[in-house]
């Protein structure tokens, strides 16, 4: 991801495929992957990756990218698949019952999330919404205890009788 190669270039259309079908442009208000610059910022986090991890992460995007066809039973690459079918692929590898493909699947989850997370705009946006609860579960929730109601730790001394 660092160099202008093929390799680099195929590794950099998956990321930006993958960013795109993880975190699209929404209706709802949540951030996007280009409100929160996440393909340059994943791309400077790799730079700064060692290189045995830079590889894993930067191969795990190029497979991405050149294994769409034979995951989608298609003539693209996972670039381009509509951003829906790449959406559905990701979510059937991570349901996958082949462990392989599963662990794909939540590795792309993972390092995007973690990227993602990582800007201040989706967590503003998760702290203007509340607890991340919706319907039904918002009022079976046991109530958040906040940090003034929490008791201090023992001070390791015990009282005398």
């Amino acid at each position: 991801m660092i160099g202008t190669s093929a390799y680099d270039r195929i590794a950099r259309a998956g990321l930006e495929a993958c960013a795109e079908a993880l975190f699209p442009v929404n209706d709802i208000g949540a951030p996007d992957y280009r409100d929160t610059v996440l393909v340059a910022r994943t791309v400077r986090y790799l730079q700064v990756l060692p290189r045995t991890q830079r590889r894993l992460i930067t191969l795990l995007f190029a497979f991405f990218e050149l294994a769409a066809p034979i995951l989608s039973l298609s003539f693209h690459r996972f670039s381009g698949l509509p951003v829906a079918r790449r959406e559905a692929l990701v979510r059937r590898l991570r349901k996958s019952r082949v462990l392989p493909f599963r662990i794909l699947g939540d590795a792309v989850k993972a390092t995007l999330t973690m990227m993602y997370m990582s800007h201040p705009l989706p967590l503003a946006y998760v702290g203007e919404k509340g607890e991340c609860l919706s319907g039904r579960a918002r009022t079976h929730a046991a109530p958040i205890a906040s940090p003034r109601s929490i008791p201090p730790p023992d001070s390791g001394k015990e009282e005398a009788p």
